[in-house]
């Protein structure tokens, strides 16, 4: 199975040179024979698809039927789109990743999982059915699934490697077309509401949470109309309790410009969370809130909201203020499709990394009940955005794979500095600041901090080679150990 991932992701690569665009597809399946609380996940992918059909990039499962939210598995995924005829195709894929969570999974929770599809193209969207395997190793989930998918082009106003001009800008604004507005870091309370229920699967008292995150925002003026953005979030505990707790929650938003530096809005998301007890049922989270977003500096934005947050079928209610500070990637004025001006765009440089990360044994890192040992082996998944030709800031993904810790997962943000030796090799230095939990690894809370040195090998203007040497230490617990990673860095540039 391994091996045929390996050659997938050598054919995608192989067809870099006659991409195509993003797309987007989201998936619900359900296990047909299920040996544990999980009954079904929903996928969410983003992949690089060629004009060839080969297509790669990052997924993301999530428990979504039966009782055990908190179960994520994150990864990669490549594959091969056959076309039988003008609106039909079959699709075979092969992801690769880990996780866990719920409780369920007690081993490394590695996931290698085949799926075939079959199905049609309309419109923009591609609609499928499909079956595939789900076998996460030390674990009983071991199951064949039926699953629905859809998928669609992102129509995102982007180019292959660092450029200065969007020259097909100008041929993707003739139809609906969607531009990054911001990223940012976000903190948020969880209070919770126990009168509703007590907020925990042991049934005991849930008490306040403190989640750290990030955040992107699209600006879907173009899509939805004026006004309307989208946004996707992921959080993790790292405070308080329900130490091991983690969302990602997608949405919309409609804001209204009350001045030229106040804005003020509502939205609404569904999601998939849990871990850490939370009392998640089978995953399926809403939220709404409103808020307000102020200009407080030329280059960054604060906002602040309150909202409510709840589990659909379990026991999970809470309040969630909120304050978040983003960083707008260029002009934020409405520009009707026909005043439409491609070289008025202003260009975002970004580098995404796909790659594998270990994190050496060393004493403490497991909590003393855990009789495992050895090193911890994880995909990651990373994204830089430049502020400058020198300066970045950064997010990164980690999920386990190895080391007899399924669950754990990293997710942290930061900044870093990068200085080119030559016109191929460039090194980086990097700070990071996030949330980690899971796989009894001793975290203590869950907040854990990052240095890490890069060393980039240039193949072309799209496509590095990566490596890097970095040490993690949980500020409060255990962990506290060297980190080594490898991957391929891909570079595009986005226009606002």
């Amino acid at each position: 199975m391994r091996r045929i991932f390996i050659l997938l992701c050598l054919s995608f690569l192989a067809g870099l040179a006659q991409a195509d665009d993003l797309k987007l597809r989201i998936a619900a399946d359900a296990l047909t024979e299920p040996k544990t609380p999980l009954e079904g996940t929903v996928t969410k992918s983003i992949l690089y698809e060629t004009d060839g059909g080969s297509f790669f990039g990052g997924t993301i499962y999530s428990a979504s039927l039966g009782n055990a939210g908190g179960l994520f598995i994150g990864g990669f995924e490549a594959g091969q789109k056959f076309q039988l005829g003008a609106d039909y195709f079959i699709e075979a894929a092969l992801f690769f990743g880990g996780g866990g969570g719920a409780g369920i999974v007690g081993g490394d929770g590695t996931l290698l999982r085949p799926r075939l599809n079959i199905g049609r193209k309309i419109g923009d969207y591609e609609l499928s059915v499909g079956a595939s395997y789900m076998h996460v190793m030390g674990s009983k989930i071991s199951s064949p699934a039926i699953e629905i998918g859809i998928s669609r082009p992102l129509g995102w106003l982007i180019g292959d490697g660092h450029i200065e001009q969007c020259t097909g800008c100008t041929v993707k604004a003739q139809s609906p077309f969607v531009m990054i507005e911001s990223v940012g870091a976000a903190y948020k309370n969880y209070i919770p509401l126990t009168d509703l229920a007590v907020g925990k699967r042991s049934g005991n008292t849930l008490t306040t949470m403190q989640l750290a995150g990030a955040g992107l925002v699209l600006n879907m003026d173009h899509m939805w109309g004026k006004g309307w953005q989208s946004y996707i979030d992921a959080y993790g505990a790292m405070g308080g309790d329900g130490e091991g707790y983690a969302e990602i929650i997608i949405g919309g938003r409609y804001g209204y410009d009350m001045t030229d530096w106040l804005n003020i809005y509502a939205d609404a998301g569904l999601g998939f969370a849990g871990g850490g007890d939370v009392d998640t049922g089978g995953g399926t989270i809403v939220s709404a809130s409103v808020g307000a977003k102020w200009q407080i500096f030329s280059a960054a934005k604060l906002e602040t909201s309150i909202g409510y947050v709840a589990a659909l079928g379990g026991g999970f209610h809470a309040i969630m203020p909120a304050v978040k500070l983003s960083l707008p990637l260029g002009g934020s004025k409405y520009i009707e499709a026909a005043n439409f001006d491609a070289t008025a765009l202003n260009p975002t440089h970004w580098s995404v990394t796909a790659g594998y990360s270990i994190i050496a044994e060393h004493p403490n890192m497991r909590y003393v009940h855990d009789t495992d040992t050895g090193f911890l082996g994880l995909t990651d998944f990373k994204g830089d955005l430049y502020l400058n030709d020198y300066i970045y800031m950064t997010g990164q993904a980690l999920s386990v794979t190895t080391g007899g810790a399924g669950g754990f997962a990293i997710g942290l943000v930061g900044a870093g500095a990068t200085l080119p030796l030559s016109d191929k090799i460039d090194v980086s230095a990097e700070i990071l600041l996030g949330a980690a939990a899971g796989g009894a690894i001793n975290v203590q809370g869950g907040l854990v901090a990052v240095g890490q040195l890069d060393v980039d090998y240039k193949l072309n203007e799209t496509m590095s080679l990566t490596s890097n040497i970095g040490w993690i230490k949980a500020v409060k617990g255990g962990l506290n150990g060297l980190m080594l990673g490898t991957g391929v860095k891909f570079h595009f540039t986005s226009f606002r």
